[in-house]
């Protein structure tokens, strides 16, 4: 096997490998997208109770107010665990694109070095038939 057949090969195996990891990050982005929407749920929600005990503030036993306030350290909670999940989901994504991009670097370089060898190869194609093409020019003109 030549060397540009080595390298084109090497180069599918990128692209496959490329594929598999777009795959992956478009599921992480799912994901990503999924820890939000909860993320973004849990605050609303935080924020609804809120204004709610506000506006009946008057009307509520020590009970209900201690209630309230149980509820919203639980979503508190729920909250800063969700940012969490959202962060580490972020990260996975992070590191899924920049993988992409080591791999589509590499990609490129590939197709350079492609381009290359084949440039090289068809110089030295050349050189052999211009050095044939004298050699056929010598033996047919006439000897003085």
């Amino acid at each position: 096997m030549n060397k540009i057949e080595h390298l084109t090969k090497l180069l599918m195996l990128h692209d496959k490998k490329e594929q598999n990891l777009i795959l992956k990050a478009i599921a992480c982005k799912k994901y990503l997208d999924e820890e939000l929407r909860k993320l973004n749920l849990l605050e609303s929600c935080l924020q609804e109770y809120k204004l709610k005990l506000k506006s009946t503030k008057n009307g509520l036993t020590s009970f209900t107010y201690q209630q309230y306030y149980a509820f919203f350290n639980q979503l508190d909670k729920a909250i800063i665990q969700q940012k969490d999940s959202v962060a580490r989901s972020r990260e996975v994504h992070l590191k899924w694109l920049k993988e992409i991009e080591a791999v589509r670097k590499k990609r490129e370089g590939l197709k350079k070095l492609i381009t290359k060898e084949k440039t090289l190869q068809q110089i030295k194609m050349d050189k052999r038939e211009n050095q044939l093409a004298t050699d056929i020019f010598n033996q047919l003109k006439p000897r003085t």
